[in-house]
């Protein structure tokens, strides 16, 4: 039998119980009515596509159909002055079908507002929401190619050209999800994965290869012996390594080389640089650059280094990575980020 659901008339918070099978609320509590005009009152249908309802939906099937209290995070919600973040407590109810309740901890009192997010925000979680759907699509049909799944390709390298397009694809939907996820600025924290290096090296090789072609210049990778486990996110490190490498081809001028390198660092760590032979950099520029690494990864942009710095060097250091650039004018650039030998699940081989 299902249970009943909880009566929401006395609770003094915002709250809801949705049911995404359809994207309805089914119950809301005095204040969740009053919020937002009434546009999440008893009965009404939500936009199925809003950031909020993708997100409830995916929590409920990480969750199961457990009752237990999900992570504690924030909602986009589509209102008619643009969009509001809700900080809230998710929890879906057992024996309910997929129905979820959402308590907002951001506000008390009934008839509260939530501030709109900025311009920019806005902006972002929409544009996030509105490439998730072609990418899917692109995703889904480089799959079906690189299986081939339809009859042969024909050609050896259609078949790389197809897993290249799907693990790029995959990688950007990883990448806004995170976007959808988290865009007001909590993010759950995980143990970080165990990433073979290599692989990831190779894929991102592999993704930038045609551009490379096109452009004239090798890339090239020099790797310590072994197959090097770190202990970071694999789409934080294709990130990295997509910036690094994409930079590197902007500035290497045709016949010129990348090379990706690891190598043992000289506490027992692990260093990744990136080295173009492109035209450099002088010492003013590159005092300009480092600076620009300080800079958080909004300000970097405005700022405009070049090299999108300020995003790698916050990736590599959430990952206890610290970042470093050598240049000198006619002599190209080497971006390095080292690794603390904590995170090396195996160690490496080779000369420091």
């Amino acid at each position: 039998m299902p249970s009943e659901p909880p009566d929401l008339s006395r609770i003094i918070e915002a709250a809801w119980i949705v049911d995404l099978d359809c994207a309805r609320v089914v119950a809301a509590s005095p204040a969740g009515r009053s919020l937002w005009d009434g546009a999440w009152r008893e009965g009404a249908t939500l936009d199925a596509a809003m950031p909020a309802i993708v997100e409830l939906d995916r929590a409920f099937r990480r969750a199961g159909s457990s009752d237990a209290v999900l992570h504690e995070r924030v909602l986009l919600i589509w209102i008619s002055e643009g969009v509001a973040h809700l900080r809230c407590r998710c929890q879906p109810l057992a024996g309910s079908g997929r129905k979820v309740l959402v308590t907002s901890i951001a506000m008390r009192a009934a008839g509260g507002h939530l501030p709109g997010l900025r311009a920019a925000e806005t902006a972002r979680a929409m544009l996030a929401h509105e490439l998730r759907t072609p990418l899917s699509a692109i995703a889904a049909l480089a799959d079906v190619m690189k299986d081939e799944r339809l009859g042969s390709m024909g050609n050896a390298r259609y078949l790389v050209y197809a897993n290249d397009i799907y693990e790029s694809a995959r990688h950007a939907l990883s990448v806004i999800e995170v976007m959808l996820e988290d865009d007001a600025g909590l993010r759950s924290v995980h143990d970080p994965a165990c990433t073979n290096l290599h692989q990831s090296i190779s894929r991102c090789l592999s993704a930038l290869g045609a551009l490379a072609d096109n452009g004239g210049v090798r890339l090239e990778s020099n790797l310590a012996a072994g197959h090097v486990q770190i202990a970071i996110e694999r789409r934080s490190l294709t990130q990295i390594l997509l910036n690094l490498l994409s930079n590197a081809l902007k500035f290497t001028p045709r016949g010129g080389a990348i090379t990706v390198e690891t190598r043992r660092g000289p506490d027992g760590g692990l260093v990744l640089s990136v080295r173009d032979t492109g035209p450099g950099m002088a010492t003013e520029q590159l005092k300009r650059v480092r600076a620009g690494m300080l800079l958080d990864s909004t300000a970097g942009a405005r700022h405009g280094s070049g090299y999108g710095l300020p995003l790698v060097r916050a990736l590599a250091r959430s990952a206890g990575a610290e970042l470093d650039i050598l240049s000198n004018p006619g002599q190209g650039t080497c971006i390095s980020v080292t690794f603390p030998p904590d995170r090396l699940i195996e160690p490496i081989s080779g000369p420091s």
